[in-house]
């Protein structure tokens, strides 16, 4: 999985701490804390990020749903999408904002617990233990 991670600043801890544990299962994930150096052009090399990756994953809250920037890289990756299939968007709700139309038919994954350690596994596909006993 090669993953941009989209949320609004205020979010920024959880969604760090996503983006570090879905390293750690073998994701690539671009971080906007990570990837920006000073002195880059900021939708350049956000453009570039979008067009390179095959999963946008959104944290999605109240600030994301405000936030400019959040509406922007979800509206780049659903037109992407449309375009040529790529890539998945997967939503991951920090809260109870409702998501934008285009995405409400998608599979989402449940943060509010910030359980993140069970997001990781759900983006994944790794079973979770109960999974695991059922089977």
């Amino acid at each position: 999985m090669h993953a941009f991670l989209s949320y609004n600043r205020s979010d920024k801890g959880l969604a760090r701490q996503l983006g570090g544990q879905l390293k750690l299962v073998g994701a690539d994930v671009w971080f906007d804390g990570w990837q920006l150096k000073a002195g880059d052009s900021i939708p350049g090399k956000l453009n570039e990020a979008l067009t390179a990756v095959d999963t946008l994953i959104v944290v999605w809250s109240l600030n994301a749903a405000r936030s400019s920037w959040v509406r922007a890289e979800l509206e780049t990756a659903i037109a992407r999408s449309i375009e040529d299939g790529t890539p998945t968007v997967i939503p991951v709700l920090l809260d109870h904002t409702d998501l934008p139309p285009l995405v409400r038919a998608l599979k989402w994954i449940d943060l509010q617990d910030e359980d993140v350690g069970r997001a990781v596994n759900e983006i994944m596909g790794i079973p979770q233990k109960n999974e695991q006993a059922r089977s």
